[in-house]
């Protein structure tokens, strides 16, 4: 029977290939190393390589399978550590290697080793790239978010779901040598109370500030106590603290009190206060104009003027923090067709830029528009109404959830689109 010439082509190549890498010279094993054909059974091989320069081009080379990666990730030489490290964790990849189940157990064997590598660019790679990921073991992302090396640190702390409240407030606690730490946790997504009154316990100017601006951080009336007590003496919480929305009636008085002229208005507009409440805050404005400690067209504007409306976005803002932004609050704003509320809304729940959203509606971006739901804890399925009523998309543009619930993607994909879209809002 007459051989396909293709086959002994193929043949031959892989003969050739395994001489070289068990006799050939440096060079050539170096060459062959290299390239995209040799089969991955020859890269496993050369991975053991005793010269550096061969196992420096299996690290680089993109079709070195994970196994063979998994020997180099614990490489005598920190190079080819890093090669590996640039390869797999670059900015742009997707990470699918740590859902193939084929690979899982090698790929984590690589994360463990590059965790404790002794090369801050390694680890750096390694933070930025699983900081989101939630299968990530909770001993791994504890040691990296305790890293000494800030910039391998804060990625975990402002991001990393596996941390637990326990976590964050112990290493907030024990800050002082670090004060990378508190800045960095103040801007997580949500963040626990037990954890808000920790960072406002320690009294960090710039994340109290953070804190406040971040509506995912969820404080109590202490917190909310301590801030307004010490208001005065840290000028920079008078802001954020002033334009949060949703304070406490008690928390606005006692601001009404203390905050400069030009604040009490953002504090009023910002703020759905009872009307015996507001004729209290208006007797306390009245005796500061009184004293001549602020001018009288401030009382003025805010008794003649009614409060300015809220932007749909500031509504979705109020309505989150007065807790009644639900999924069915947000479908039935869907129904009504009210659209800038709807894109607030989901801006609002996945703690994004309000334009990276509204971009992933208009470019009709259904994964992106799907990660946005994943992101703010909704459901695959307000994810289908909204491509079909807010992006108006139809036939294959529309991406359905799998078995009829379930996101159709990924969590890195969902992740990365996420990453992406947020860059593109600037």
């Amino acid at each position: 029977m007459r051989q396909n010439p293709t086959l002994q082509n193929q043949i031959h190549s892989y003969e050739r290939a395994k001489k070289i890498a068990h006799s050939g010279t440096r060079e050539e094993r170096t060459e062959i190393a290299g390239q995209l054909e040799t089969p991955p059974e020859i890269l496993y091989f050369l991975a053991q390589d005793p010269e550096t320069s061969v196992r420096l081009n299996v690290a680089q080379n993109s079709v070195t399978p994970i196994q063979a990666d998994e020997i180099l990730s614990k490489d005598p030489d920190t190079t080819v550590r890093e090669k590996v490290a640039e390869k797999l964790f670059k900015e742009t990849s997707d990470l699918s290697f740590l859902n193939d189940p084929r690979k899982k157990e090698a790929a984590n064997h690589i994360i463990e080793n590059f965790a404790h590598d002794p090369s801050s660019k390694i680890r750096r790679l390694l933070a930025r790239a699983v900081k989101m990921l939630s299968e990530l073991s909770h001993k791994l992302a504890l040691l990296l978010a305790q890293d000494p090396d800030a910039d391998v640190s804060v990625p975990l702390l402002k991001y990393s779901p596996v941390l637990k409240s326990q976590d964050l407030k112990n290493m907030v606690r024990h800050s002082k040598n670090a004060p990378h730490i508190t800045p960095a946790i103040a801007q997580r997504h949500e963040i626990e109370e037990i954890v808000c009154d920790e960072i406002v316990h320690q009294e960090d100017e710039l994340a109290v500030s953070m804190l406040l601006s971040n509506i995912g951080a969820k404080l109590s009336q202490d917190a909310y106590d301590v801030i307004t007590d010490k208001v005065q003496t840290h000028p920079d919480w008078q802001e954020p603290l002033a334009a949060r929305g949703g304070l406490p009636e008690t928390t606005i008085k006692r601001l009404a009190l203390v905050i400069s002229g030009t604040l009490l208005k953002t504090l009023v507009s910002r703020n759905h206060i009872a009307p015996s409440a507001m004729n209290d805050v208006l007797g306390v404005i009245k005796e500061r104009v009184l004293s001549g400690e602020i001018e009288n067209e401030i009382f003025d504007a805010l008794q003649l003027t009614p409060q300015d409306p809220l932007s749909p976005y500031e509504r979705a803002k109020y309505d989150y923090l007065e807790g009644s932004l639900t999924e069915e609050f947000i479908e039935s704003a869907l129904l009504k067709g009210e659209q800038a509320y709807v894109t607030g809304a989901i801006a609002i729940m996945a703690r994004a830029p309000y334009e990276a959203v509204q971009k992933a509606i208009t470019m009709q971006h259904a994964k992106a528009l799907m990660s946005f739901i994943w992101r703010g804890g909704l459901s695959a399925r307000l994810g289908l109404e909204v491509q079909k009523r807010m992006a108006k998309m139809t036939g294959q543009k529309v991406l359905y959830p799998r078995n009829g619930t379930e996101f159709p993607l990924t969590e890195r994909e969902m992740l990365w689109q996420l990453e992406l879209f947020t860059d593109l809002a600037g």
